[in-house]
């Protein structure tokens, strides 16, 4: 395979992922069942929080479900499809950790809402469930604890995303073989980067709420009592 031909790969399979990570699910579901705009109301935004928030418990879990398959699903597809093409055997592993972070990005930079989107919790959640169930297991603890004990989504998602990335990098250092923990999954560095983009990005998108938490003004979850 020419090196012309691995660079249309890239790009092509790059491009299905933004397309497919930029999905507003939230905004959908709103819209069918609903018959409302959820950018409308709330935080405006079309993650799953809003979505609880503005539709209900049932249609907000529904959402960061559907949000974090749009990571895990393309991240596999990547491996299934192209894992034995001749000529990209050194190059799957690369493309389904770039593609982690184009799905993140366009979950939050959506081309179909004019680059709007979510703020980046489910699908972090999903680029852990598609590479490292040790991390995803540690996060959700982290989350649910900071959680209990502030009543804040943004707090716990934000805690959650920077002592996560963490423990990724010490757990790199520590054992590469822990990288990746599903079968099948090659370790690499890429993972440790794609974990930690994803948690800035996290926390980039979280730029209001952080300010509100500050200012004391930040709304405290009830849709999930």
């Amino acid at each position: 395979m020419t090196t012309f031909e691995i660079v249309i790969i890239y790009i092509a399979t790059l491009l299905i992922c933004y397309l497919i990570g930029a999905i507003p699910n939230g905004l959908i579901l709103g819209k069918i069942f609903k018959h409302v705009d959820i950018r409308e109301s709330g935080s405006h935004n079309t993650g799953g929080t809003n979505a609880g928030r503005v539709l209900g418990a049932k249609f907000g879990i529904i959402t960061i479900i559907l949000d974090a398959l749009k990571i895990v699903i393309p991240f596999w597809l990547i491996k299934l499809i192209l894992g034995n093409v001749q000529g990209l055997e050194n190059h799957v592993t690369n493309l389904q950790y770039i593609a982690l972070m184009i799905a993140c990005l366009a979950h939050c930079f959506s081309v179909y809402i004019r680059f709007r989107g979510g703020k980046a919790v489910a699908t972090f959640l999903g680029c852990l469930l598609a590479t490292n169930y040790i991390l995803l297991i540690a996060f959700a603890l982290i989350f649910a604890i900071v959680l209990l004990i502030s009543k804040y989504v943004s707090l716990s998602s934000m805690i959650g995303a920077v002592c996560t990335a963490v423990l990724a990098f010490i757990l790199f250092i520590i054992n590469h073989d822990i990288f990746g923990t599903w079968p099948h999954l090659e370790s690499s560095p890429l993972l440790v980067l794609a974990i930690a983009f994803n948690s800035i990005l996290l926390i980039v998108r979280h730029k209001e709420n952080i300010k509100r938490l500050a200012n004391k003004s930040e709304s405290k979850v009830k849709w999930l009592k």
